[in-house]
């Protein structure tokens, strides 16, 4: 944990990176945590907390590795206190440092001093079950379907703060701040809104980029990266401008199926189903490759479909 770059990749297993290897992107040296840990094949999602523990979300529950072991979490039907189902979508530490774990049956919150979760419930005593999080100044925000949720820092209530209905059935699978005000939302298989927390007023974006969208980034210059299935992916200004369009036909693009995407020192990192990872310098339109080279090189990245890029908090 205290390398001097940790960036974690999520395949079928997880990745540390530190700067000992030459590649073609980089310099960097895959540490792989696999099977024989205990680690379920399919990785879904990942975190590391402020005590510097790696946290693991799969479809078979969750992990959390400290550099040497690598400790599960299942749901036990007879424990109130165990995460909610093993399907694990999304986890965020927040600014007070609560750990959340986002699962098919419900929101849970580690709670390190008992080494269990605390399950919120909503006003009929029903599990929350949310999709996408994101945080704000004052309290972290939930997308669920057609509705938002938001933690309260300063007196720890989890309550509905909106509804919207301008299209049914819109699970929220993907939740960035527009504004201090308004929410981009992003359905898997409804395309983008935009959400006035203040009014509760739903709209489309200014740009249309169709309804099956696999991801959806807001860099630190406010740009919109948009990545629509087998589509490549589009940047945007807020107003709707295009700034960019980059697929296997006009750029370095090494696939147009886009899974996942990162931010890290103002490059735009792509993790893609089957090219590796892709590593765009935005303002040159330049793209260099982390991939796996089977048979030629063994320190070449162990796999090509990347589900989840994460840049943690040393960079």
């Amino acid at each position: 944990m205290k390398k001097r770059i940790l960036i974690l990749l999520c395949t079928a297993f997880i990745i540390q990176l530190a700067g000992i290897l030459p590649l073609q992107a980089g310099h960097y040296y895959y540490k792989q945590i696999s099977l024989k840990d205990g680690l379920p094949s399919t990785v879904r999602c990942i975190l590391t907390d402020e005590q510097g523990f790696v946290w693991i979300g799969t479809r078979s529950g969750l992990g959390r590795y400290d550099g040497h072991e690598l400790k599960k979490y299942v749901h036990q039907a007879d424990n109130p206190h165990s995460i909610p189902h093993n399907l694990i979508y999304q986890m965020i530490e927040d600014e007070q440092n609560n750990i959340w774990i986002l699962t098919d049956k419900g929101v849970a919150r580690y709670q390190r001093q008992s080494d269990d979760f605390f399950i919120p419930v909503n006003e009929t005593g029903n599990n929350i079950i949310v999709y996408s999080v994101c945080l704000t100044k004052g309290g972290v925000l939930f997308g669920s379907k057609n509705k938002i949720f938001f933690y309260n820092y300063q007196d720890a209530s989890f309550r509905l703060l909106q509804s919207f209905d301008l299209v049914s059935n819109y699970n929220v699978t993907l939740l960035s701040l527009w504004d201090e005000h308004t929410l981009l939302c992003c359905s898997r298989w409804q395309g983008l809104l935009l959400l006035d927390l203040k009014t509760g007023k739903c709209s489309r974006p200014p740009f249309d980029c169709g309804k099956e969208i696999m991801n959806v980034l807001i860099d630190s210059q406010k740009r919109i990266w948009v990545a629509p299935y087998n589509g490549g992916l589009n940047c945007l200004t807020r107003d709707g401008k295009l700034l960019g369009t980059y697929t296997t036909r006009n750029s370095s693009l090494s696939n147009n199926v886009v899974l996942s995407l990162a931010e890290r020192e103002g490059q735009i990192w792509i993790g893609t189903d089957g090219g590796g990872i892709n590593i765009l310098d935005p303002e040159t339109g330049q793209f260099s490759l982390l991939e796996h080279i089977p048979g030629r090189d063994n320190y070449s990245l162990p796999a090509n479909s990347i589900l989840c890029l994460y840049n943690d908090r040393n960079n």
